[in-house]
């Protein structure tokens, strides 16, 4: 993942510290961790920077013409109200949700976690990144009616208080796990996938086991978070939408095995979740 600050013609910044190319390397390894060497993931690291290099000369001039058509610099100075509400918001939530505290017990990690919410990007679009110590979560606004004003729907994350919650936990969690999901759990839980019936956008979007274990791993983990802060009945709930809506039933067994790390380090039988991982060994069907 790539940022640019624009500043105005010509000018614009990588938001990395290295020049170039070399900096958005950086950025994806960081981001990527450990999976970048594998295959899959090496061909769409390839592919995406084999067009930045193709444009990189030419992209400042795109950016500043972008940035005069569109006029984006004075449409923020004008809605920047849009922005500073969003960030309040989100910010009360996260202190009524004590979700940092509860991915820094899980997780074993006390890095930065920071939400960015992003009123200009579409309605319950979201992603995350790592830069060195940090994880991002950047999420847009959550869905509102078509009769809404656009000035009262385009930062109001407070009218969906479980998306922002669900949306930035889920995105927090790819920066902590990957480094978690190595090539031995990858391989001891590939038999759960027979559990699995696809549905929808999920097997194209997740087309491999290590993409659809961090995900199924990331949902499962979700829910757990939801049945200590909402209870049971949220989780199950949430857990359920998952099977119907993705065909991913083997979420169970994740779910049953985080519930069982949990419970076992309060009991002190596991120290971390490196541990409990490297010792897991989840029912095939």
């Amino acid at each position: 993942m790539a940022a640019l600050l624009l500043k105005g013609p010509p000018e614009f910044a990588w938001d990395v510290d290295e020049p170039k190319t070399e900096g958005i390397l950086l950025g994806m390894s960081e981001s990527y961790g450990a999976w970048i060497h594998d295959e899959p993931y090496r061909t769409i690291a390839n592919q995406m920077m084999a067009l930045i290099r193709e444009v990189s000369d030419s992209l400042p001039n795109l950016l500043a013409d972008f940035y005069e058509t569109t006029k984006i610099g004075e449409f923020w100075i004008r809605h920047h109200g849009w922005g500073e509400g969003a960030v309040r918001q989100c910010s009360t939530l996260m202190e009524q949700g004590q979700m940092v505290q509860w991915l820094h017990d899980f997780y074993g990690e006390n890095g930065d976690l920071v939400l960015v919410p992003n009123s200009i990007d579409p309605p319950t679009d979201a992603f995350g990144f790592v830069r060195r110590s940090s994880k991002y979560a950047v999420i847009g606004p959550p869905a509102v009616t078509k009769q809404m004003e656009d000035s009262d729907a385009n930062h109001q994350y407070e009218r969906n208080p479980q998306y922002v919650m669900n949306t930035a936990f889920h995105e927090f969690s790819h920066g902590l796990v990957k480094k978690y999901l190595n090539s031995g759990i990858i391989k001891r839980t590939e038999g759960l996938d027979r559990r699995n019936s696809y549905r929808g956008w999920f097997a194209s979007a997740y087309p491999i086991w290590p993409l659809q274990c961090e995900e199924i791993f990331i949902r499962a983990t979700t829910a757990l978070f939801l049945s200590q802060l909402k209870g049971e009945s949220v989780a199950e709930g949430f857990l359920e939408g998952e099977r119907e809506q993705h065909g991913i039933y083997a979420i169970d067994e994740f779910y049953k095995g985080m519930w069982d790390y949990v419970e076992g380090k309060r009991k002190g039988r596991y120290t971390d979740l490196a541990f409990f991982l490297d010792n897991w060994a989840p029912t095939s069907p």
